[in-house]
């Protein structure tokens, strides 16, 4: 821990620490945080979902959030394919504008 505080990692350095720490687990601290502060290309996939994906995807959100107020929970969050690396989903603005009053609706 102090050496997260000492050296304030990014939120991918982090990450990536966890992930080093399950590839080797007899690591030290100081050689797990040193390979995660290199320099590290990242990659994002875009991907194009078919309609027949896309609309399970609306349904399952949204049956994720009636279920989820049904049954208290205060933070709610639609999916996470609802993120805009989803560019076919989040396109439908109607669709987050409508699950959105879904879930501030008191």
């Amino acid at each position: 821990m102090d050496l997260i505080i000492k050296h304030n990692p990014t939120a991918d350095q982090k990450r990536r620490l966890i992930t080093y720490d399950s590839k080797d687990r007899k690591a030290s601290a100081e050689s797990l945080l040193s390979e995660a502060m290199k320099p590290h290309i990242e990659r994002t996939l875009a991907i194009g979902l078919p309609e027949e994906i896309r609309v399970a995807l609306e349904k399952a959100g949204a049956l994720g959030v009636s279920l989820a107020r049904k049954h208290g929970f205060g933070f709610i969050c639609t999916s996470n394919f609802t993120h805009p690396q989803f560019r076919s989903l989040w396109a439908d603005i109607g669709w987050h504008q409508e699950m959105t009053a879904e879930i501030r609706r008191k």
